[in-house]
């Protein structure tokens, strides 16, 4: 039994692959260049899943979900998908032909009409069309001599009449329409040909600057001369963004930071050169100024022994900011979220222990306005994927996570 059920799991497991790439038969191999990056453009139709498309394409569901982030709402016929090329996919779609398949007429056969018996009562017998014509041709004929019938004789069998075959009106129609389909069908060869030619010309010249030397730039002359140790390190400085950010007359409430620079550092980890990288691509908040970098000093790149070349950084800040109005007792705090409505702090809430400290630091109690800043900031390491040299988390090269009072005052 247990031999069965393999085999018929297996069987299975088949026949599911084969609906999986037998759903995709609209497969479109040429490659389009949108803001740098190449992908194929292929239009959803009903039925058709994001596994199946991403094998269909040389590639996987995820690569797919990245590019189109609407895809986590469902697939939805009419649906145009960006799919990101790799090599392996542009030697697939190279050798792709597309064949369209023309649905072949029915035959069928035609019979001679079968002769109509006299209506009863009637002595006149009734002669189709077709057979009038027969008769006529054979009125023309010379007659022969019949040949006497004698006992030896063996009888005369009548041979008989061969009508014409009439040709189907669509296989009639297919012959008259051969040659334009021949020149339609040459000419979407050529188009798609001519697509092939383009796509792989364009994957040559990346290939090209993919595979092109980086040339160092010298130093860049605009960099401050400052000492490291009166630079701010990369986490010190993303805390005083977040400062200036939430001011006191700021009414936002978070503060999400993700920024992407190449970043070259001496051993000190001070940058002698830096490349800003903010792309579209690479989902960048735009908040920092390059310039705001070129005084401060890259610990993460300093102690992780990568000085001396660009490397691909990312500064990353994720903060909230709580405004809270209280009244601290002994040992409760009554937290008013409105005027009128009043409820106690719970004791494993986060920001209790740093209240209470706070507070009894300050040996106050009452009323008081607080505001506290909380959440995790980094520097990061990337590598690249494909066409995109921050497209992976390498490493954390610096992390630190914050929670601290920020305004605290009584009345």
């Amino acid at each position: 039994m247990s031999a069965v059920r393999a085999t018929l799991l297996l069987i299975l497991i088949f026949l599911s692959c084969n609906s999986l790439r037998a759903q995709v038969d609209n497969v479109n191999p040429k490659v389009n260049i949108i803001g740098g990056e190449t992908y194929y453009l292929h239009k959803v139709k009903s039925g058709q899943q994001i596994e199946a498309i991403a094998k269909a394409y040389y590639t996987e569901a995820k690569i797919i979900s990245d590019a189109n982030p609407d895809v986590v709402k469902g697939l939805t016929p009419g649906m145009e998908l960006r799919i990101p090329c790799s090599f392996e996919s542009y030697d697939a779609m190279s050798k792709l032909k597309v064949k369209q398949q023309k649905a072949e007429p029915q035959l069928v056969e035609s019979r001679p009409p079968e002769p109509v018996a006299p209506p009863t009562g009637t002595s006149k017998k009734q002669v189709t069309p077709l057979e009038e014509a027969v008769s006529l041709i054979d009125s023309e004929k010379p007659r022969e001599e019949e040949p006497e019938i004698t006992e030896e004789s063996e009888p005369i069998v009548e041979e008989p009449i061969s009508y014409p075959v009439a040709t189907p009106v669509a296989q009639v129609a297919e012959e008259e329409q051969e040659p334009a389909d021949l020149v339609n069908e040459e000419a979407e060869l050529e188009d798609l040909s001519k697509s092939i030619t383009e796509s792989l010309e364009a994957l040559k010249k990346i290939r090209e600057q993919l595979e092109a030397p980086v040339e160092e730039e010298a130093p860049k002359d605009d960099m401050p001369d400052i000492p490291a140790s009166d630079r701010l390190s990369e986490l010190l400085f993303l805390e005083q963004v977040m400062g200036d950010f939430f001011a006191p007359d700021s009414s936002d409430t978070a503060l999400h930071i993700k920024e992407y620079f190449f970043v070259t550092a001496d051993a000190a980890g001070n940058p002698t050169e830096l490349k800003d990288e903010r792309t579209e691509t690479n989902e960048n908040t735009n908040i920092i100024e390059l310039d705001a970098l070129k005084g401060i000093r890259f610990d993460g790149v300093k102690e992780a022994g990568l000085t001396g070349s660009p490397q691909p950084i990312g500064l990353n800040l994720d903060a909230s900011k709580y405004a809270y109005s209280l009244k601290i007792k002994k040992k409760r705090i009554r937290y008013y979220r409105t005027s009128f409505f009043v409820e106690h702090m719970k004791s494993d809430h986060p920001h209790f222990d740093l209240i209470r400290k706070a507070a009894d630091s300050e040996g106050k109690r009452g009323r008081c306005e607080l505001i506290i800043y909380d959440g995790t900031m980094s520097a990061s390491l990337h590598k690249a994927f494909e066409y995109n040299p921050f497209a992976e988390k390498d490493k954390t090269l610096k992390e630190q996570r914050f929670i601290e009072i920020q305004h605290m005052e009584f009345e």
